[in-house]
């Protein structure tokens, strides 16, 4: 338990980026995954996957906030936030575009 903690205390832009790349994906299907779960339980059709990613993000901006307002690491609030702002983009630039 107290790894954990100490891994978690790390204020570094490395540990940021790392915590923002791979957050949103785990979230992101532990959200798609209860949904097709409930989808089958409740008999309803799950969401596409597309309309989830931005709400993957939601992890980032708790990050964000624990980081930046808690504990006062700014490094690994930084690289949380440049994660954050590039996925945003990306999935605008790529995802959601009208041009097709």
């Amino acid at each position: 338990m107290n790894f954990i903690v100490r891994f978690f205390k790390t204020d570094s832009y490395a540990f940021g980026a790392f915590l923002g790349v791979v957050s949103p994906w785990l979230f992101l299907y532990l959200i798609y995954y209860s949904f097709v779960f409930s989808g089958w339980l409740l008999n309803f059709r799950p969401f596409p996957l597309k309309q989830l990613y931005l709400l993957a993000l939601v992890i980032n901006l708790l990050f964000m906030r624990i980081y930046f307002v808690n504990m006062k690491m700014v490094k690994t609030g930084k690289s949380v936030l440049v994660v954050t702002f590039i996925y945003t983009l990306l999935y605008f630039l790529f995802i959601d575009s009208p041009i097709r």
